[in-house]
């Protein structure tokens, strides 16, 4: 996985409230991010509440300000 997407994942993490741990992979420049079991319908539900689908667009549907997140 790369750096970027990394860094996407724990920016998610950190913006649903999920813990972001450092584990053993920190001393290698990377963080470990602690996520739930995948839940489409929650995902859908925090893309909606927080705003994200203004700027945003997943499959088409959403803003087109900010890059497809898909």
């Amino acid at each position: 996985m790369s750096v970027s997407a990394r860094a996407a994942l724990a920016a998610l993490a950190l913006l649903a409230g999920l813990p972001v741990g450092a584990g053993s992979a920190l001393a290698e420049g990377t963080a470990v991010v602690v996520t739930p079991a995948i839940d489409a319908a929650r995902g859908r539900s925090l893309f909606v509440r927080r705003a994200c689908v203004v700027c945003h667009s997943i499959n088409g549907i959403g803003g087109s300000m900010g890059p497809a997140l898909d």
